[in-house]
Protein backbone atom coordinates (compact mmCIF):
# COMPACT_ATOMS: atom_id res chain seq x y z
CA UNK A 1 0.00 0.00 0.00
CA UNK A 2 1.64 3.19 -0.96
CA UNK A 3 1.46 6.18 1.17
CA UNK A 4 -1.71 8.14 -0.62
CA UNK A 5 -3.41 4.96 -0.18
CA UNK A 6 -2.40 4.64 3.80
CA UNK A 7 -3.79 8.21 4.46
CA UNK A 8 -6.94 7.44 2.14
CA UNK A 9 -7.60 4.89 4.48
CA UNK A 10 -6.53 6.48 7.75
CA UNK A 11 -3.74 4.33 8.74
CA UNK A 12 -0.66 6.72 8.01
CA UNK A 13 2.16 5.67 10.13
CA UNK A 14 4.04 7.51 12.37
CA UNK A 15 7.86 7.58 12.63
CA UNK A 16 8.79 7.31 16.12
CA UNK A 17 12.09 8.50 17.63
CA UNK A 18 13.99 6.80 20.17
CA UNK A 19 12.99 9.68 22.87
CA UNK A 20 9.00 9.39 21.95
CA UNK A 21 9.66 5.68 22.73
CA UNK A 22 11.25 6.48 26.05
CA UNK A 23 8.82 9.53 27.07
CA UNK A 24 5.46 7.11 26.09
CA UNK A 25 6.79 4.10 28.37
CA UNK A 26 7.52 6.85 31.15
CA UNK A 27 3.78 7.95 30.89
CA UNK A 28 2.61 5.04 30.86
CA UNK A 29 4.55 2.72 33.48
CA UNK A 30 3.55 5.82 35.96
CA UNK A 31 0.79 6.61 38.64
CA UNK A 32 -0.77 9.16 36.55
CA UNK A 33 -1.56 6.91 33.69
CA UNK A 34 -2.81 4.44 36.21
CA UNK A 35 -5.41 6.95 36.54
CA UNK A 36 -6.67 6.26 32.94
CA UNK A 37 -8.64 3.08 31.81
CA UNK A 38 -6.71 0.76 29.79
CA UNK A 39 -9.21 1.15 26.82
CA UNK A 40 -8.31 4.70 27.11
CA UNK A 41 -4.65 4.22 27.00
CA UNK A 42 -5.04 1.59 24.09
CA UNK A 43 -6.92 3.94 22.36
CA UNK A 44 -4.50 6.64 22.85
CA UNK A 45 -1.46 4.39 21.73
CA UNK A 46 -3.46 3.46 18.43
CA UNK A 47 -3.75 7.03 17.36
CA UNK A 48 -0.41 7.64 18.26
CA UNK A 49 1.06 4.73 16.02
CA UNK A 50 -1.35 5.56 13.19
CA UNK A 51 0.24 9.26 13.30
CA UNK A 52 -3.15 11.17 14.19
CA UNK A 53 -2.60 14.79 15.49
CA UNK A 54 -5.34 17.28 16.29
CA UNK A 55 -4.18 18.78 12.72
CA UNK A 56 -4.87 15.66 10.83
CA UNK A 57 -7.44 13.90 12.69
CA UNK A 58 -10.24 14.75 10.24
CA UNK A 59 -8.74 13.56 7.34
CA UNK A 60 -7.28 10.50 8.98
CA UNK A 61 -10.78 9.57 9.39
CA UNK A 62 -10.29 9.45 13.65
CA UNK A 63 -14.05 8.98 14.24
CA UNK A 64 -13.85 5.50 12.30
CA UNK A 65 -11.61 4.23 15.26
CA UNK A 66 -14.61 4.33 17.48
CA UNK A 67 -15.33 1.14 19.17
CA UNK A 68 -18.51 -0.19 21.08
CA UNK A 69 -16.38 0.98 24.47
CA UNK A 70 -14.21 4.24 23.21
CA UNK A 71 -15.77 6.99 21.20
CA UNK A 72 -13.69 9.25 18.83
CA UNK A 73 -15.06 12.35 17.13
CA UNK A 74 -13.54 13.66 14.55
CA UNK A 75 -11.47 16.54 15.94
CA UNK A 76 -9.95 13.37 17.43
CA UNK A 77 -11.25 13.71 20.93
CA UNK A 78 -12.46 10.65 23.15
CA UNK A 79 -15.38 11.15 24.90
CA UNK A 80 -15.15 10.01 29.03
CA UNK A 81 -16.21 10.31 32.25
CA UNK A 82 -13.77 12.40 34.66
CA UNK A 83 -14.43 11.09 38.07
CA UNK A 84 -13.21 13.79 39.92
CA UNK A 85 -12.80 14.65 43.74
CA UNK A 86 -14.20 18.42 43.91
CA UNK A 87 -15.57 20.56 40.57
CA UNK A 88 -16.47 23.90 40.96
CA UNK A 89 -15.24 26.66 38.66
CA UNK A 90 -11.68 26.56 39.04
CA UNK A 91 -11.56 22.57 38.24
CA UNK A 92 -13.82 23.66 35.02
CA UNK A 93 -11.45 26.22 34.02
CA UNK A 94 -8.66 23.93 34.69
CA UNK A 95 -10.17 21.25 32.06
CA UNK A 96 -11.13 24.48 29.64
CA UNK A 97 -7.68 25.11 29.29
CA UNK A 98 -6.80 21.63 27.82
CA UNK A 99 -9.34 22.09 25.70
CA UNK A 100 -11.62 20.06 27.52
CA UNK A 101 -15.79 19.78 26.49
CA UNK A 102 -17.62 19.36 29.36
CA UNK A 103 -21.00 17.73 28.10
CA UNK A 104 -22.77 17.10 31.57
CA UNK A 105 -21.22 17.60 35.07
CA UNK A 106 -22.78 15.94 38.42
CA UNK A 107 -21.11 17.08 41.27
CA UNK A 108 -23.10 15.04 43.88
CA UNK A 109 -21.80 12.04 42.08
CA UNK A 110 -17.71 13.64 41.24
CA UNK A 111 -18.74 12.62 37.46
CA UNK A 112 -18.26 14.96 34.67
CA UNK A 113 -18.87 13.80 31.03
CA UNK A 114 -16.36 15.08 28.68
CA UNK A 115 -14.40 15.33 25.16
CA UNK A 116 -10.62 15.07 25.44
CA UNK A 117 -8.52 15.73 22.94
CA UNK A 118 -6.75 12.15 22.89
CA UNK A 119 -3.34 13.99 23.43
CA UNK A 120 -4.17 15.79 26.47
CA UNK A 121 -5.78 12.96 28.77
CA UNK A 122 -2.40 12.57 30.67
CA UNK A 123 -2.78 15.98 31.60
CA UNK A 124 -5.96 16.22 32.63
CA UNK A 125 -5.37 12.56 34.72
CA UNK A 126 -2.44 14.68 36.06
CA UNK A 127 -4.68 17.33 37.91
CA UNK A 128 -5.09 16.68 41.56
CA UNK A 129 -8.76 16.68 41.39
CA UNK A 130 -9.02 13.87 38.93
CA UNK A 131 -9.28 10.35 40.72
CA UNK A 132 -9.69 8.49 37.07
CA UNK A 133 -10.61 8.91 33.62
CA UNK A 134 -12.47 5.87 31.98
CA UNK A 135 -14.85 5.52 28.65
CA UNK A 136 -18.64 6.56 29.85
CA UNK A 137 -21.04 3.24 29.74
CA UNK A 138 -22.90 3.64 26.74
CA UNK A 139 -24.62 -0.23 28.31
CA UNK A 140 -26.27 -2.42 25.51
CA UNK A 141 -26.55 -0.44 22.29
Amino acid sequence: MDLSSQKTAGVAKKNVSASDTKANEKVLSSPVSEKVSPSLRSMIENMETLGITKDNAEELAASSLTTPLVRVNDEGSIQTYVHVETFGVDEKALLETLEVVIEIANEKLGIIQAWIPFDQIYEVAELPFVKRITPPSYGNL
